[in-house]
């Protein structure tokens, strides 16, 4: 991190933070898991309906055989 991270780690690291404060990090973290669980939430609708209607057509083949 900034000035007292390592060459190394400094190279390693995709992302530049700006300052040293490590409460930086943990709030990018939260965000990061917000915005993964509201994505999840986002995607589980439209599949969990789109199942239903492709279930539906499946049957509807099977039934008609």
């Amino acid at each position: 991190m900034g000035k007292s991270g390592t060459v190394v780690s400094r190279e390693a690291v995709r992302t530049v933070l700006a300052d040293d404060n490590f409460a930086m990090v943990v709030r990018a973290v939260r965000e990061g898991r917000n915005l993964f669980e509201n994505l999840r939430e986002f995607l589980r609708y439209p599949l969990s309906s789109n199942m239903g209607e492709v279930l539906i057509v499946f049957l509807g083949v099977v039934g008609a055989r």
